[in-house]
């Protein structure tokens, strides 16, 4: 197979909007099953191609998120099997942050817990934020190439920057919250159930947001290498 059919090929699943890690493994599948259609029928390329496509329609259909946006069936069923798994172990990590903090409570006084807990919260906040200064090249790649989605996990850290305002703007009520959440973790449920709560999905989201942010990152170095370092144009 030539140059030139297999970007006839790259360029069929650039109009399905893949993301290019999905694209480059499926590209790798189509090149693969038309070239052995061609040697085992004895049929030509276009209609070897023409064949593969009707094997992947129903892969390749356009469906659509919730928010509109256009994707096709298989992508949608990824993201979706790999967000479930995400969330996943978000609510595993939001429940170990939470037991540790439930035995912070038990350890220490209202008053250390209420100064100790908004330096938690910070640090543990900070965390996407040094995270994303450490790999800015693979972000900056991302901006200076809108059109191109590298991976399913794009965007998908959306829910850190929520998490990170909503903290900005509790700001000034962190002591009174803190108190409220230690009296609530040693036993007072009455006092802090909402303060706790609101920390509780504070920390699932944020918790959710990094994790995507941090797939992200994995996922788009090997990409962004594969883009730079091998003949793929796009």
């Amino acid at each position: 197979m030539n140059e030139s059919q297999i970007l006839q090929i790259r360029t069929y699943l650039l109009s399905k909007n893949l993301p290019l890690d999905l694209l480059m493994e499926v590209e790798d599948h189509f090149v693969a099953h038309v070239n052995d259609l061609c040697q085992t029928k004895a049929i030509c390329f276009e209609d070897a191609f023409a064949e593969v496509k009707g094997f992947w329609k129903e892969d390749l259909t356009e469906s659509y998120y919730y928010n509109g946006k256009s994707t096709t069936q298989f992508v949608k069923e990824i993201k979706t099997r790999q967000q479930n798994k995400i969330l996943l172990s978000s609510l595993i990590a939001t429940a170990f942050l939470i037991f540790l903090l439930y035995l912070l409570a038990f350890s220490v006084s209202n008053e250390t817990f209420t100064e100790i807990l908004p330096c938690i919260i910070i640090i543990f906040l900070s965390m996407a934020g040094m995270h994303y200064l450490i790999n800015f090249n693979v972000f900056r790649f991302s901006r200076d190439h809108p059109k191109i989605r590298l991976n399913v996990y794009q965007n998908g850290n959306a829910l850190v920057f929520f998490a990170g305002i909503a903290t900005v703007v509790l700001g000034n009520t962190y002591n009174a919250l803190s108190e409220k959440i230690h009296n609530f973790l040693t036993g007072n449920f009455s006092v802090g159930f909402s303060s706790f709560l609101l920390l509780l999905i504070t920390i699932w989201f944020y918790m959710f947001g990094f994790l995507m942010q941090v797939k992200f990152v994995k996922s788009a170095k090997k990409t962004i290498k594969l883009i730079r370092f091998s003949k793929l144009s796009f």
